[in-house]
């Protein structure tokens, strides 16, 4: 499944939701938690349901919910067939998954669903970064991605590139060695997109596949980073094909323009090529 980007959409605002099924993001995220006041949140749910049901849209339908125990009236309200994921905030152990995942799977049967529905925790204190291997191998888990901002004020520091360095490359890490997607965080500032590119450039160099949109206007940019380039498909199919030519010669490793390559190089290859074939 591709997540380039998902795209924000406050839970209570029903013009916004209408509108989120003429937009292109990879994934809509409908949005219960920070972006609702606590007086609508209820109203939230209800409207939430309605527009996963009835509206169809073909895009993945991702919920962000509240952290347990409200969270728990947001899954009894919101799980249906037409809901594909849910973003779980402030995740730190696999303790919290297992709580999640057990709920949505009693919601699945006792619904008939035909599916499982997927979790995609939020790493956003130091306590969840201390368990991001764990919480990444947790079942159920698709993709891990993380809260800078909630990050930032649990350590007391501020939002810069060094701060979340070690962040951002532990939750890469854990998510590789799990086999699951690492999504960056959203940009906040809407007219900078010189910053928002320099920002999405560094996490895709770091093994980010998407990043979060908090405006449609951040949505090409974000897929311009995290789309395979033209020069990128036709390096990784020179490389399958010379890996192909060299495994027929009896060979693990092959020359291309220069270069040594071999079965990592061959990896990267089949997942720019996989990413380029869903895309088109």
């Amino acid at each position: 499944m591709i997540r380039r980007s998902r795209l924000y959409i406050p839970g209570n605002n029903p013009k916004m939701i209408q509108s989120g099924k003429a937009l292109k993001p990879d994934v809509i995220l409908l949005d219960l938690e920070d972006s609702v006041p606590i007086q609508d949140k209820l109203a939230a749910r209800l409207l939430v349901r309605e527009a996963i049901k009835f509206l169809q849209f073909k895009n993945e339908v991702m919920v962000r919910i509240n952290h347990f125990p409200m969270g728990r009236e947001d899954l009894t309200e919101i799980v249906c067939e037409q809901l594909d994921s849910i973003l779980y905030p402030k995740t730190e152990s696999s303790q919290d998954i297992e709580e999640v995942a057990g709920l949505l799977e009693d919601l699945e049967k006792a619904r008939s669903l035909s599916k499982k529905i997927e979790i995609v925790p939020v790493i956003e204190t130091a306590r969840g970064c201390l368990r991001c291997e764990e919480i990444a191998f947790s079942p159920r888990v698709s993709a891990i991605t993380f809260g800078a901002e909630d990050f930032v004020a649990d350590i007391g520091g501020t939002r810069t590139r060094e701060c979340l360095f070690h962040l951002k490359s532990t939750l890469a890490v854990a998510a590789a060695a799990a086999g699951i997607q690492a999504l960056d965080t959203v940009y906040p500032f809407i007219d900078d997109e010189k910053g928002l590119r320099e920002e999405a450039e560094e996490s895709k160099a770091m093994g980010f596949c998407g990043k979060g949109a908090i405006h449609p206007l951040q949505l090409n940019v974000i897929h311009e980073v995290f789309s395979p380039s033209e020069e990128e498909v036709a390096w990784a199919q020179k490389v399958i094909d010379a890996m192909k030519e060299a495994e027929e010669k009896g060979r693990a490793a092959a020359a291309l323009e220069g270069r040594m390559i071999d079965t990592p190089t061959l990896k990267k290859a089949h997942r720019i090529m996989e990413t380029f074939k869903v895309m088109t």
